[in-house]
């Protein structure tokens, strides 16, 4: 292991081994990360049919990142280990009364579940978020038990934190 002792280092640009800019530093300090893994995704729907519970796909895109969130499939998938962060809001749309379960789920299992109760033809807003450690290639989609309205905008949000 090889060890730098410096005093100080000055940079505009740090560069990975392959020459693309890795991170960047304004004229003011900021550091910038243009590359890293973030997205947002919400439903538009004009025609106001419920997203139907289950695995919840949102099929557009407010911010893609790197492209790591699918809007086939509903997933984002993990290009690199680390810690992110994720977030699931919206309306649900009952049809009947009872209990739900909004979750965001790790490679198709619950790491955590937001719980509403429903009573009939109304709507109950949701929010759930978490910062969890991932692999790579690890997947993580918003899932629920109970439609999801559709013209309330639900949005699922991740990014890495490093």
């Amino acid at each position: 292991m090889s060890i730098l002792n410096v005093g100080e280092v000055q940079a505009n640009f740090i560069k990975s081994t392959t020459g693309n800019t890795a991170l960047s530093i304004d004229s003011s300090g900021i550091v910038l990360n243009s590359n890293r893994p973030a997205f947002t995704a919400r439903n538009i729907s004009a025609t106001g049919i419920p997203i139907l519970s289950g695995n919840i796909i949102l099929n557009t895109i407010i911010l893609n990142n790197g492209n790591y969130y699918s809007t086939s499939t509903g997933n984002f998938t993990a290009p690199v280990s680390g810690l992110y962060y994720f977030s699931f809001t919206g309306f649900t749309e009952a049809s009947a009364s009872g209990s739900n379960n909004i979750e965001i789920r790790l490679n198709n299992t619950a790491i955590v579940r937001t719980f509403t109760s429903e009573t009939v033809n109304n709507f109950r807003p949701f929010a759930t978020e978490c910062i969890i450690s991932l692999a790579t290639n690890d997947t993580v989609r918003p899932y629920s038990f109970i439609d999801i309205h559709p013209n309330q905008n639900p949005v699922f949000t991740g990014f890495l934190l490093g």
